[in-house]
């Protein structure tokens, strides 16, 4: 386990979506509410749509009565993103298995992998690993699982390592063979079974709600890389059983040439997820697969390798993203498509498979093609639907003039930047006294977004451990108030306590940081025509994030910051998300033949980590010298990055750093003619 708590938090910071603790709450609260109900007026939840602080859950038929503040339209539950969640210490979690699948910026798509049972993942086979790899690093570390054990069959030694790390040791097992792996499936498919007959369940969703021996509850979920036709053979049968016994704690992911099971997932080559069960294609290029390639699971591995050492550093590669946040694991972080292929087609084949097995599963899910995706029993006759996805676009109008008023300069909105030293422009008055706190302040409201901050979470934030009286944030609050000014309209910037007893910044004000990556997010679906885009985020960069911010003047001074490790913002997830971005631009350039530009971007990558602690700048700063043949530079630069190593021959480097290292510099490593 690391051994920095700092490293650690960052690790499981980043392998979650965006609103990851707003749907863990959703989740804990729902389950709640729902204790002791009938079997009959429990929704039957396939997955969920998560859509910034707005949760939908997709339900295979229609549910009355969801329990406050859920609100029930058809085949689905709504919790709005303004409701307010009681506290959730103590409440089990309900859909463990719950798993992100695909994204587009701000929104997620994800499936209770323990209702469907069986999942296949077909199409391009580098898309499907890497989906396959993000799934074993989500189910490894999110937070709505208070515990899955996750079977690994098929996996490398470095991916199984860094997997158990995120998982901190607990929920990561190896089984020799997916056939093994079945075969311990179909086991715990009789257990459960058992279970639901000896302690009163109806199934697995009924004992968590009513915590009837929760820890027989816990899903056992097996995720296969390397499937033969006996194991797809095998893969059937336990799908046989899986439909017969309903949820039973027990879930199969794989990836295969040919479909197998009930449920697939298609991927085209440009990443672009096809859900034919909730009818959404990928012809139509709006969800994007979750995907943790290869090569960034080296970048994870490097940031696990900096908190087994103990650095409270400010830098590190950053780990592959979940959709919408930076490497945010589920964001589709370093998705950049490259030019659209045509999905191959197996449904004819899964239709007749699945025509049998379906007839009697009238509440399996389809999605009706409404936004967010809905089930729909009534289809259910045809597995496949027929309908055209509608999945919801979410194109950012504003973007292109939010960038212009942040490079503008413009006076009348506060612009807050953090992708350096933190600094405040605002409209109103600046405070003579105390600036840099009640920047700070400024700084975490913004970081809050629309969530915004209670009283007393404010408190906890800005004076951990301490006892403030109301008058000392009543000021705090009034004096940044007044620094932030109002909007044109006369509106406050930083308006009073709404009804939700929460301090929230309008919206309007401009961030960096959210700047950054809505750039990021947008350059994500145009490949190489994104260029324009990742350098615009870069050019954001002024230096290290948050430089100095938590160092205090004195050592009697109040602590400046407390709570920046453990938020959103803290620097070393920025600099990890500047670090990958570079690396993307360096990539693009170098394919175009362009120098100058690739240079330019992997200096601004040092520009961000300037302890140079992540090898992903290094190795594109040598990338870009063997193009331009320069062996002098590249001299250079080995004799620098072995000085900052510490290391006494090149083989003593980062592992990847020294396979580059002997294709560029073969003469040098001793390895020319191999």
């Amino acid at each position: 386990m690391p051994s920095d708590p700092r490293a650690e938090t960052e690790l499981r910071a980043a392998a979650q979506p965006v609103a990851s603790d707003r749907l863990d709450q959703a989740l804990r609260v729902l389950g709640s509410g729902l204790a002791g109900r009938p079997a009959g007026t429990v929704p039957d939840i396939v997955g969920v749509w998560l859509d910034g602080e707005t949760v939908h859950l997709l339900l295979t038929k229609p549910c009355a009565m969801p329990p406050t503040p859920w609100v029930s339209d058809g085949t689905r539950w709504t919790l709005p993103a303004e409701a307010v969640l009681p506290p959730v210490e103590g409440l089990l979690a309900a859909l463990p298995a719950l798993a992100t699948v695909g994204s587009q910026p701000g929104t997620h798509l994800l499936l209770d992998l323990e209702r469907l049972g069986t999942l296949t993942l077909v199409g391009d086979p580098a898309r499907c690993a890497d989906l396959l790899r993000y799934l074993a690093a989500e189910l490894a570390s999110n937070t709505w699982s208070d515990h899955v054990d996750v079977m690994l069959a098929g996996f490398d030694a470095e991916e199984v390592g860094v997997f158990a790390a995120l998982s901190g040791g607990e929920r990561i097992e190896v089984v020799p063979s997916a056939a093994e792996g079945i075969a311990g499936l179909r086991r715990r498919v009789a257990e459960v079974v058992g279970n639901v007959s000896h302690r009163g369940a109806t199934d697995a969703l009924d004992g968590r709600l009513n915590d009837t021996a929760a820890d027989g509850w816990t899903p056992y979920v097996l995720l296969a890389a390397d499937c033969g036709p006996d194991d797809l053979n095998s893969l059937d049968a336990l799908d046989t059983e899986l439909a017969a016994a309903g949820r039973c704690a027990a879930a199969v992911v794989i990836a295969s040439d040919r479909n197998a099971g009930r449920w697939t997932l298609q991927i085209a080559t440009d990443g672009r997820l096809d859900v034919p069960f909730l009818g959404i294609q990928a012809d139509d290029g709006e969800l994007t697969a979750a995907s943790l390639p290869r090569i960034e699971l080296s970048a994870l591995a490097e940031l696990l390798a900096t908190a087994d050492r103990g650095l409270d550093s400010s830098a590190s590669t950053k780990p592959p993203t979940a959709p919408d946040s930076a490497l945010h694991l589920t964001e589709g972080d370093g998705l950049f498509a490259p030019p659209r292929g045509e999905a191959p087609s197996n449904q004819a084949t899964e239709q007749d498979r699945n025509a049998s097995a379906n007839a009697e599963a009238a509440s399996d899910p389809v999605w009706d093609g409404r936004k967010p995706p809905v089930a729909d029993a009534s289809a259910m006759a045809n597995e496949v639907s027929t309908q055209r996805s509608a999945v919801p676009r979410n194109p950012d109008d504003t973007l292109d003039g939010d960038l212009a008023a942040w490079l503008g300069a413009d006076p009348t909105r506060p612009r807050i930047g953090i992708l350096g030293p933190v600094s405040l422009e605002a409209p109103g008055t600046q405070p003579r006294q105390r600036q840099r706190f009640h920047a700070e302040v400024a700084v975490y409201l913004a970081g809050c977004g629309s969530r915004g901050a209670t009283p007393d979470r404010l408190d906890d934030a800005l004076w951990p451990n301490r006892v403030i009286e109301p008058a000392a944030r009543r000021v705090a609050i009034t004096r940044t108030r007044t620094w932030l000014g109002k909007a044109p309209g006369g509106e406050k910037w930083l308006p009073e306590l709404d009804s939700e007893r929460r301090y929230r910044l309008r919206d309007g004000y401009l961030l960096d940081w959210h700047l950054f990556r809505r750039l990021r997010a947008r350059a994500e679906g145009k490949g190489p025509d994104g260029v324009a885009d990742l350098r615009a985020a870069l050019s954001l960069v002024r230096g290290a994030p948050l430089a100095g911010a938590d160092v205090a003047f004195s050592s009697n001074a109040r602590n400046p910051y407390p709570w920046l490790t453990t938020s959103d913002l803290a620097p070393m997830h920025l600099v990890s998300a500047i670090v990958d971005t570079a690396h993307h631009l360096v990539d693009f350039c170098l394919a175009a033949g362009d120098l100058r530009e690739a240079r330019w971007a992997a200096d601004q990558a040092w520009v961000a980590d300037v302890d140079r602690d992540s090898d992903i700048p290094w190795r594109d700063h040598l990338r870009i010298a063997a193009a331009a043949g320069n062996e002098a530079e590249l001299e250079h630069l080995l004799g620098s990055l072995m000085s900052e190593r510490e290391a006494e021959v090149p083989e003593d480097l980062d592992r990847v750093t020294y396979q580059l290292l002997c294709e560029v510099m073969p003469d040098r490593m001793g390895v020319a003619g191999r």
